[in-house]
């Protein structure tokens, strides 16, 4: 019985793994803009720039954590010149 529930529960957790895999490549090659497609097609261009840039800026942290936690374990991962780019006088998506 336990082993018939663990083969359940593996086939399981692989599906989801799978699937989730496919979806993620079936949004990340999709065309268009995340930003249009999460604010819709009544937003404004203002709004549009606005979000894409706050989704930019959490992808510059995500490397800059990355680069923090591989300088901790002596490794070096190159910088890229757009990470420095990012203005705190935007406005934050959330205020639109």
């Amino acid at each position: 019985m336990t082993g018939f529930v663990a083969r359940k529960l593996l086939g399981m957790i692989a599906t989801l793994l799978i699937a989730a895999a496919i979806i993620f490549v079936l949004l990340d090659l999709a065309p268009g803009d995340t930003a249009r497609f999460i604010l819709g097609v009544n937003a404004t261009d203002e709004a549009v720039a606005v979000l894409r840039n706050h989704i930019q800026a959490g992808q510059k942290n995500v490397m800059a954590d990355l680069r923090q936690r591989q300088a901790m374990r002596g490794r070096r991962i190159p910088s890229n010149s757009q990470n420095k780019k990012h203005s705190r006088k935007e406005k934050s998506w959330q205020q639109i």
